[in-house]
């Protein structure tokens, strides 16, 4: 299924809470004359607003139980299997969840290594991982125990004794983000495979850093690419304190289920990151909860009645209120 797949060409959907991108492109015209200190602050090296996410595109036609993901440069695709009998205890209340998240050759190549990885090439030490043709790396093995336990609370696992669900995600291309991309993509597959569960969990990463050494005016950008994780502005290599938090939030309960870390920040600089994340993650769940429902629609219920996307229904009501007290702006449409 991997070696087969070739994404659909697709309209995709701009998410914007602060401008639209007339007001964008009207602004840049603006500032056309050079830098300033204002235009610095208010638009990062690819145009973006601070609060704005990057392009999203959703595709859920392709195998059963699977999803795809693009958000601009970072594409993921997950695929699901199960629920199917466990064989490693005699019985079990509860199922359970695993994931197996990995990167493809060719998403590892255009990448920046990390310190590690430079290490064990430069000790003549071969590279695991790859699309599942060997064994795990660490970076790996870290983000398949984030997403596990970041889908483990939305999954109604009581209802599925004795058995295991796998969830399988492999990363085809990475320009920063692709764990929280993987976390919401998975989600998807999981509704979309017909798992039964308590609401979409969607994830959104943050990069956060210190304009200077020695201030604590804490910046924050949502949806960061791998230029603003890797230190461009002071990320978690950038030699300024910050770094990269990441947020999973299931929106219909308002339950926080992971959050992750990597670099240097103060609580004031902790507080600042992770609610910028979760207003990312709302705005994420509004473009998933928009696309399964469209493609509910087109697919008639889908095979089995969609098993646990009933609680769907309950989601969308809960969703439509919180809407109309905060509401948000979504240009486009997902297709």
């Amino acid at each position: 299924m991997y070696n087969c797949y070739t994404p659909r060409v697709a309209t995709k959907t701009q998410v914007s809470t602060l401008q639209t991108n007339s007001e964008i492109q009207a602004q840049r015209k603006k500032d056309d004359t050079g830098p300033s200190p204002a235009r610095s602050e208010s638009f990062r090296m690819d145009g973006r607003a601070y609060n704005q996410l990057r392009p999203v595109f959703i595709d859920l036609n392709t195998a059963s139980g699977s999803a795809y993901l693009e958000m601009e440069h970072t594409k993921v695709l997950v695929a699901v299997y199960g629920p199917k009998a466990r064989q490693d205890v005699e019985f079990s209340d509860e199922g359970k969840l695993i994931c197996d998240f990995r990167y493809s050759p060719f998403a590892l190549r255009a990448r920046r290594p990390t310190g590690k990885e430079k290490g064990g090439r430069e000790g003549g030490r071969e590279g695991g991982g790859g699309g599942g043709g060997g064994p795990q790396r660490d970076e790996e093995r870290a983000a398949s125990r984030t997403v596990s336990q970041a889908l483990e609370a939305s999954v109604q696992l009581a209802k599925l004794p004795k058995s295991v669900v796998e969830v399988f995600v492999l990363v085809l291309q990475t320009d920063g983000g692709e764990v929280g991309a993987a976390i919401s993509c998975a989600s998807l597959a999981l509704a979309e495979a017909g798992i039964e569960l308590f609401g979409l969990v969607a994830s959104c990463e943050v990069v956060a850093f210190t304009p200077s050494e020695g201030k604590r005016e804490w910046r924050v950008r949502v949806d960061p690419t791998a230029a603003e994780e890797g230190g461009e502005e002071g990320g978690r290599e950038g030699g300024k304190e910050g770094g990269v938090v990441g947020l999973a939030l299931m929106p219909v309960s308002g339950e926080v289920t992971q959050v992750w870390q990597k670099g240097r920040l103060d609580t004031r600089g902790s507080e600042r990151a992770l609610e910028m994340a979760a207003d990312g993650a709302r705005m994420v769940h509004a473009l998933m909860r928009k696309r399964l429902l469209t493609y509910m629609e087109q697919e008639g219920g889908g095979e089995g009645g969609w098993g646990g996307l009933g609680e769907m229904t309950r989601d969308d009501r809960a969703m439509r209120a919180q809407d109309e007290k905060h509401p948000e702006s979504v240009d486009g449409d997902v297709k």
